[in-house]
């Protein structure tokens, strides 16, 4: 601020106080968002926008380079944080408020380096806002006015000034009209707090207090009258600083108050298993009336896979996908697409690319598995093609609905707990391939092992790669490609037997395998160039203080 007209004002503080205009409190509402609680009033002068921020509530800072103005404001506002400064160098620590606005003053201002020291001080997230008062010179007599006490700093500049540039997003803007009731002597002693009036000599000062003598006898609309109705728009425009951009896994981490991962995963699993015991109950119930399952098998724990008990439980882990969404909107406010990846929608073509590695590897994966271990003669009638059919068909859903559930929903919102990334992933990786681990009901530790390995490995796909596609694709095409020969060799009659004894060493070859995708999925992703953070999408209002920045 090396302009001396910037620090003019100062001289004429008393004038300055008793001639500028107020603001509407609508600016205050619109540039500064209601979940801001610590705002700066830069380049605040004698306190006129300050005030509207003081009775809003919140706690204010008040930031001008003019001590005299700083003493004025202090006098009439003595419970509001004054402090000298300027827009390049604010005397606040990094991301410490949540909202900076400049009413009246930012044209003053060196854009470039003013920017950069308001998004320092702004939290992620923080909201810039830009106010000037400026007279409705489509009124007739006050654009005589404006030609008369000559265009103002802010008049000329705040139309070229009002720009932004990252960090910062979109610039919005908004007018408000409004008006005042002034006199002879209130438009003196505006055009004498103007800086080219204060810097102005004796001369020109009374010109300019002559002229608007002049046009107040003679214009139709001031002549003969002894107050005017002054027209005003105050232009208000406001950006919020990008958020920092987060992982996949850790997106939901700016969300306040850790009760709400706890309770979405507790609500999420509850509804699972509500939803899995109505539609079971409707399976099985089919399944004794045709005959197909007893009351020996149902205690057995080993329940034949018919084609209605398999349609039954895929679609009952299918409804994971919906639950999954709406718990994630319900209890963290996040868009809904926001669950499938950090670009908010599920990208299919990079799920078709990353399939062209991944369907030939896996099918070379049980093909081999086929040929060291065979299963059998294989058997084709109607039943077998139905339940391919259903194979075919619903068991991409069943595989997606754990993903959403496990790398989606009860990961992110682990992860939620903790600000930390690395603390949160690994915090959250254990609980989500623990739970999925545990939901398998296997009672031989080379399972159990084998079902976090593979929930581990999905959750390290789903962070690498910036979504559930890469978890989804592999998880589908391993159940489709192992379930096809199991019906075609019989093998689901018996049901999917987990005991204790059914593992054996012979298992790390599939966790290598469910390790193996989890890294062929991240090299692919970055050599084809797939997003793999972004900011986080939970709003606002739900969002706790960030910590501050180090240096």
């Amino acid at each position: 601020m090396s302009n001396p007209e910037a620090t003019s004002f100062g001289a004429a503080v008393d004038v300055y106080d008793a001639a500028r205009p107020e603001y509407p409190r609508e600016a205050l509402e619109w540039v500064v968002p209601r979940s801001a609680r610590e705002v700066v009033d830069l380049g605040a002068g004698t306190g006129k926008f300050t005030r509207l921020i003081v009775e809003s509530g919140r706690t204010t800072v008040a930031v001008d380079p003019d001590p005299v103005m700083l003493e004025r404001l202090h006098t009439l506002l003595p419970t509001v944080d004054a402090r000298p400064g300027t827009f390049e160098q604010i005397p606040l620590p990094d991301a410490s408020v949540d909202a900076v606005v400049a009413a009246q003053s930012w044209h003053w201002a060196d854009a470039e380096a003013g920017l950069t020291e308001v998004a320092r001080v702004l939290r992620p997230g923080g909201t810039f806002g830009l106010v000037w008062n400026i007279r409705d010179d489509s009124v007739d007599w006050v654009a005589a006015l404006g030609r008369t006490i000559g265009q103002s700093n802010a008049e000329a500049r705040f139309e070229e000034v009002a720009r932004v540039e990252p960090p910062f997003g979109e610039l919005e803007r908004a007018e408000f009209r409004w008006s005042t009731t002034v006199t002879r002597d209130d438009l003196v002693r505006l055009a004498a707090s103007r800086s080219s009036y204060i810097t102005a000599d004796e001369t020109e000062r009374a010109r300019v207090v002559a002229a608007i003598d002049e046009l107040l006898a003679t214009h139709p609309d001031t002549a003969g009258r002894s107050e005017f109705v002054l027209p005003y728009v105050t232009h208000c425009f406001r950006s919020r600083v990008s958020d920092p951009p987060l992982d996949y896994a850790h997106a939901l981490s700016p969300a306040r108050g850790w009760w709400r991962g706890a309770l979405a995963i507790v609500v999420f699993v509850a509804a699972y298993l509500a939803v899995s015991a109505v539609l079971g109950a409707v399976g099985f119930a089919i399944e004794f009336a045709r005959g197909e399952l007893t009351l020996e098998q149902l205690e057995s724990g080993l329940i034949p896979f018919t084609p209605v008990i398999m349609l039954v439980n895929n679609l009952s882990l299918a409804a994971c996908i919906p639950l999954a969404l709406v718990l994630q909107r319900l209890f963290f406010g996040a868009r809904v697409g926001s669950l499938s990846s950090v670009v908010g929608r599920i990208r299919w073509r990079w799920m078709l690319r990353l399939a062209l590695i991944i369907v030939p590897v896996w099918a070379l994966y049980v093909g081999i598995s086929i040929v060291v271990e065979p299963a059998g003669e294989v058997r084709i009638d109607a039943g077998v093609i139905i339940m391919l059919a259903i194979v075919v068909l619903t068991t991409p859903l069943q595989s997606a609905g754990e993903e959403y559930g496990a790398r989606g929903l009860i990961l992110r919102a682990a992860e939620s707990w903790f600000r930390n990334p690395t603390v949160a992933f690994v915090v959250g990786l254990v609980i989500s391939s623990a739970v999925f681990s545990l939901a398998h009901l296997a009672a031989d530790w080379w399972l159990i092992a084998y079902y976090f390995v593979f929930g581990a490995s999905a959750a390290l796909a789903a962070r690498l790669t910036g979504g559930l596609e890469a978890p989804v694709l592999v998880h589908a095409t391993n159940n489709v490609l192992l379930f096809i020969p199991a019906v075609l060799y019989g093998q689901l009659e018996q049901g999917i037997d987990r005991s204790e004894g059914t593992g054996g060493p012979f298992m790390l070859f599939p966790m290598i395998m469910c390790v193996l995708a989890a890294l062929i999925s991240w090299r692919w992703g970055h050599r084809n160039g797939v997003v793999t953070t972004a900011p986080s999408p939970v709003p606002p209002r739900l969002r706790r203080a960030p910590a501050p920045r180090t240096a």
